[in-house]
Parts: structure tokens; C-alpha cells; sequence
């Protein structure tokens, strides 16, 4: 795909569910979510808690957190053996589970689903770089 395709991908993501979370703060609205700003969140976390995990990684480790590297979670599970199709398989079940939890909690606080939504990442992500050192 390459970086450009990456990116406009990623803004109209982003734009997407920037919208819903608007679309669903109207309480007279078919849609409305106490909590879409966080459902919206949800809906993004894998490549957004990636992101952010990855960059700070870099900036920890002090070089720049824009230089490509091999520490995406993607690149985790094909070191693990999967292919590219059960990789992408993967996290989209994993995707799944996340907009699952959304949905579930959507009448909690958004800040509470996001510390829940931060959390289940941050375990899962862990779980995979286990297995991979364990692999090795």
C-alpha cells in the first residue's frame, strides 16, 4: 500500500469516527451513546494503542519515534508463524472484541471504557511479545 495510501486510509478513519462520535452525542438521536467518543476509540484501538505503544518505545530508547522498525504487533504475530491472512484475521477478531467491549460498556463513563480498552491492550500486546521472546 505504501505510505500515502496508509495515510489517507487513516484519515478517513479517522474522520469516520469522528463523525459517529458527533452523530451520537444527540440524545434525541436513534444513535445516541452516552459513551461514543470511547465506542469511536474502540473502534480504533489496535492501530491507535500500536501507535502510541511503538512511539513511545522509540522516544524511550531515544531515537526518533518516526523511523520504521520491526516492533508492530503485526510484525509480532508473523514472527510467531502466522501468515499474513491469520494475521490479519487475527486482529480483526481482535478488533471485534474490542467494539464487543465498547458496545457492552457503552453506559459507563468514557473515561473509565478507555482505561478498560487501554488495559485489555496493553494485556494482549503483552501476551503476543511473550510468546515471541518465549519463541525464541
Amino acid at each position: 500500500m505504501g505510505d500515502t495510501g496508509s495515510l489517507i486510509t487513516g484519515f478517513i478513519i479517522s474522520l469516520i469516527a469522528i463523525r459517529f462520535s458527533e452523530s451520537s452525542k444527540d440524545e434525541f438521536s436513534p444513535f445516541f451513546l452516552q459513551s461514543g467518543p470511547a465506542i469511536a476509540i474502540g473502534i480504533l484501538m489496535i492501530p491507535l494503542f500500536d501507535t502510541l505503544r511503538v512511539m513511545a518505545a522509540r522516544i524511550y530508547h531515544s531515537s526518533s519515534p518516526f523511523l520504521p522498525d520491526k516492533k508492530h504487533i503485526h510484525h509480532y504475530l508473523l514472527r510467531l508463524g502466522f501468515s499474513h491472512l491469520q494475521t490479519t484475521l487475527t486482529l480483526m477478531g481482535t478488533a471485534l472484541i474490542f467494539i464487543a467491549v465498547s458496545a457492552l460498556l457503552h453506559n459507563r463513563s468514557v473515561l473509565l471504557l478507555t482505561g478498560v480498552l487501554f488495559t485489555l491492550s496493553s494485556l494482549l500486546t503483552a501476551f503476543v511479545i511473550m510468546l515471541v521472546r518465549k519463541k525464541r
